[in-house]
């Protein structure tokens, strides 16, 4: 449950629970889409027989990018995993190609929509020969902007 603008807390989610156990259990729910500021959250465990109860209530801290950004890969040189980063400041349509040294596309590492926010992505070039590759984002965000860079990474097996 979030605090909303009136000071009570509203559903944002439902994650089901593995019941009664001896066991430690982890659970998550990813709240996507905020405006950045400070949010309130709290638990509401329900139980088999239809009894509840609330947890303390926290307090986040949500940091939205204010600029699209494409970071370097890391490591580079790499074999055959690398990881790139990139920002983006609206919700976007996001296109994170791969490139040869000639130019030609060899895969498209990302192509979906994203939210506002940082993001990590585990690139693995396995079926790639060693050599120079270029990474080009291309995000067309909901608010008109559009945002596109490129960078080079290096295989080597």
């Amino acid at each position: 449950m979030r605090e909303n603008q009136t000071g009570s807390f509203e559903k944002v989610g439902y994650v089901g629970g593995n019941g009664t156990t001896t066991q430690a259990k982890e659970y998550a729910f990813i709240d996507a889409g905020l405006a950045s500021g400070k949010y309130s959250y709290r638990l509401k465990q329900v139980d088999f027989d239809g009894t509840s109860e609330y947890s303390n209530a926290i307090e986040v801290d949500v940091n939205v990018p204010s600029e699209y950004s494409l970071t370097q890969n890391f490591p580079n040189p790499f074999n055959p995993s690398t990881s790139i980063q990139f920002a983006l400041k609206s919700d976007a349509k996001v296109t994170l190609r791969l490139f040869d040294a000639l130019g030609q596309e060899v895969r498209t590492i990302l192509n979906d929509n994203y939210a506002t926010g940082n993001y990590k992505i585990d690139f693995n070039a396995t079926g790639l020969n060693s050599g120079v590759y270029f990474y080009t984002i291309d995000a067309s965000g909901v608010d008109g902007s559009k945002f596109t860079a490129t960078k080079k990474m290096i295989l080597m097996k």
